[in-house]
């Protein structure tokens, strides 16, 4: 196992080369460690993924851990590569509302929230582990990706339900008593991150969309007065550059530095 924080990606993937090893599954579940799961949720999964093989990850109902009535989201996002706005399916509705009013419909999902995610054997196998640049945020959506590319679908099993904190490895939001160092820390992976997954597979729309981001993130964040987030988001700019020409090792990440307010150095 890892000896240290390598990011969501290496560290999953270091349990899921574990469980690989040791015999033969069907399927892996990947919790967040800031879920909890009814005592149904797994076995309502299984019959889900069992009715529907063609479905290389599945996700379930999450909902607010602190208001269990209240959907965060039905299975997983939807993403909007041009503008990167990313949109939790059906977030804010009521459990009722999901489960009984439209059950006609499905919501078209982009990729399966990585709080809570069954994958297929066959999946994972076809497709290969997660992509360990992404250290936060985006893993998910690459692999997604990457799973339609091989024929893979994903699914929402609307009876399989999670309650999530949410914001725990980044301290977000602040209204849990957040550390607030950790925050332009998450912002800088978070902007790092959305470089790298462009570049990755939108790489025709690539300066147009770091233009874009650039701008309008410089406008909210001097309007909302945040510094420290201008300064990660320069510092994730700058480090994609530099490193967008490399062949790094999967482990290897970037460094960057904050000043003012934040201290020493944070190495991911």
């Amino acid at each position: 196992m890892n000896q240290a924080n390598a990011g969501y990606a290496a560290g999953n993937n270091a349990a899921i080369r574990y469980v690989l090893e040791q015999a033969s599954y069907d399927y892996i579940w990947i919790l967040n460690n800031d879920t909890i799961v009814k005592p149904d949720a797994l076995s309502e999964l299984l019959q889900y993924a069992r009715k529907n093989t063609d479905l290389g990850a599945i996700g379930s109902t999450m909902v607010d851990w602190d208001n269990p009535e209240k959907v965060q989201c039905a299975g997983g996002y939807r993403y909007w590569p041009i503008t990167t706005i990313v949109k939790p399916v059906w977030a804010g509705k009521s459990v009722t509302a999901i489960t009984v009013a439209e059950l006609a419909s499905a919501p078209r999902l982009d990729y399966i929230s990585g709080a809570a995610m069954l994958l297929s054997v066959p999946a994972i196998k076809s497709v290969g582990l997660l992509d360990e640049r992404f250290f936060l945020y985006y893993e998910e959506a690459d692999y997604a990706l990457r799973m339609r590319q091989k024929g893979w679908h994903l699914g929402w099993c609307r009876t399989s339900v999670v309650f999530h904190k949410g914001g725990i490895s980044t301290s977000e939001p602040i209204t849990r008593s957040a550390n607030v160092s950790k925050i332009p820390l998450a912002a800088y992976h978070e902007n790092l991150s959305t470089l790298l997954f462009t570049a990755k597979h939108y790489p025709h729309l690539f300066i147009l969309v770091a233009l874009f981001r650039l701008l309008a993130k410089i406008i909210l964040l001097i309007t909302r007065r945040r510094v420290s987030h201008i300064k990660a988001l320069f510092w994730a700019y700058k480090d994609f550059f530099m490193i967008k020409n490399k062949t790094l090792p999967q482990q290897e990440k970037p460094t960057v530095k904050f000043s003012g307010g934040l201290g020493k150095s944070i190495s991911s």
